[in-house]
């Protein structure tokens, strides 16, 4: 049995996550320059059983998100530095695709 996961993008602020047994879901709500609110859900059926070990699941993503924004916090404080830009590692596929889209909104015309 293949346990895939498919992730998706849903711009600006919506991330999704929909793995084998539960959907995560990651909602950002930029507060200020550099500064980010971020929500994560995880969602399962109602009929998922107490015993099929949600707990491990819960303290799975507690573990990656703590380290997730660590290195987020560290990066942004690169960026604020004298930072001139540099190169995207070929793993980085989401991000570059993230920063194109910005920089396509932020080069568009204003409605009027």
């Amino acid at each position: 049995l293949r346990r895939l996961v498919h992730d998706a993008w849903i711009a600006p602020n919506l991330l999704t996550s929909l793995q084998p047994d539960y959907l995560l879901m990651y909602r950002l709500h930029p507060l200020a320059p550099g500064r980010t609110r971020v929500v994560g859900e995880v969602f399962v059926h109602r009929a998922t059983p107490d015993d099929a070990g949600l707990d491990e699941v819960f303290a799975f993503w507690d573990r990656t998100n703590a380290e997730d924004r660590a290195v987020c916090e560290r990066q942004q404080l690169g960026m604020a530095s004298r930072w001139e830009g540099g190169v995207y590692a070929t793993s980085e596929d989401g991000t570059r695709a993230f920063d194109r889209w910005v920089a396509s909104r932020l080069d568009a015309e204003p409605s009027p």
